[in-house]
């Protein structure tokens, strides 16, 4: 298994938005609902993750296969790779995650 960190990937691999709120959740429920945006650059791809609880894994596909494990814990965020359906690097910490408060 791999030990890198994003600065070894010569790019950010991913990137991480927490987004709290949304117009139509939050007129009917009173609530702000929680999602991750998690952005990859390697897969070309974004997924949203509904947050359920402060702390939270869970698994990302592409084309139906895994490529990434994820954790969400104490407002941090990492993420494992993998590949071929094994994971090919220890947990790599996201530093810069955005919070976006949408009304």
């Amino acid at each position: 298994m791999e030990n890198l960190d994003n600065t070894d990937l010569g790019f950010l691999e991913m990137h991480v938005v927490l987004r709290l709120g949304g117009i139509l959740k939050t007129q009917t429920t009173g609530e702000y609902p929680e999602h991750l945006l998690i952005m990859s650059e390697r897969y070309k791809r974004t997924w949203r993750v509904k947050l359920k609880d402060e702390n939270q894994t869970g698994v990302l596909n592409s084309n139906k296969q895994p490529v990434y494990n994820y954790k969400y814990e104490n407002g941090k965020f990492s993420y494992q790779r993998i590949e071929d359906n094994k994971v090919v690097t220890d947990w790599l910490p996201i530093v810069g995650m955005f919070t976006e408060l949408l009304d």
